[in-house]
């Protein structure tokens, strides 16, 4: 068996450890550690800074609550009943003393909104009533609203007990006029606008033919009336 000499003597032998090599390991070393050091020192530095910070902050908060516990201390019963009783009135009794004015265009929409109701009502009463002279100064006062009228005239006109009598006694004698009351500037251009207004809102109220009972003297003016604006027409129109 081979012994350990024989075995190293086969192997290269190592170089011997320089000893300033050594040197520079220790001296490394060392300088980690100062280095090490001094960031535990400035750590430690920042810690107890931070640390008196806390202290302060947590003793002005007592000294603060006691001064505050002190001062509530000697305040007077009645000054505490007077807050007490402030705090515990009810609100019923508030008033606002500075009410919001509401929006000018909501009032507005509000008048305009009662206005067209007592209009409507005043409408609704006239056929009701069969004052066929109302209800002609009703539509001639608002012929600038035909829109309107056609809406509201034909629904009213249902309600009333006899609407061909009203109708017809509503517009009157137009078609007897003269040929003056057709020139241009004839002050009767409105009254016989009225009379075919009228009777365009008969026949959209769906009353023609529908009603019960129509008198024989009223269907023998009609027809008469009608053979005489059917004669007028046509001398006009020679």
């Amino acid at each position: 068996m081979a012994t350990t000499e024989s075995l190293t003597n086969g192997l290269p032998s190592l170089p011997p450890e320089n000893e300033n090599d050594a040197g520079d390991k220790l001296a490394n070393s060392v300088n980690q550690l100062n280095n090490l050091s001094i960031a535990i020192q400035t750590f430690k530095s920042r810690y107890d800074e931070l640390q008196r910070h806390f202290n302060f902050i947590k003793q002005a908060i007592d000294a603060r609550t006691k001064e505050l516990q002190s001062s509530g201390s000697d305040a007077s019963p009645n000054a505490k009943e007077t807050t007490e009783a402030i705090v515990s009135q009810p609100e019923t009794g508030k008033t606002d003393s500075n009410p919001k004015p509401k929006p000018k265009a909501e009032e507005e929409e509000k008048e305009k909104v009662k206005e067209e109701e007592k209009e409507e009502d005043e409408l609704l009463s006239l056929c009701k009533t069969m004052n066929s002279r109302g209800l002609r100064k009703y539509v001639l006062s608002r012929l600038s609203e035909t829109a309107s009228l056609r809406e509201q005239v034909p629904v009213a006109l249902k309600s009333s007990p006899k609407p061909s009598k009203l109708v017809f006694e509503c517009i009157g004698r137009f078609f007897l006029q003269g040929s003056k009351a057709y020139t241009k500037d004839s002050p009767m251009i409105p009254a016989r606008q009225v009379s075919v207004l009228v009777l365009e809102y008969y026949l959209l109220s769906g009353c023609v033919g529908n009603e019960e009972e129509v008198e024989a003297s009223l269907k023998k003016e009609a027809d008469s009336a009608a053979v005489a604006w059917f004669s007028g027409m046509r001398i006009y129109a020679a």
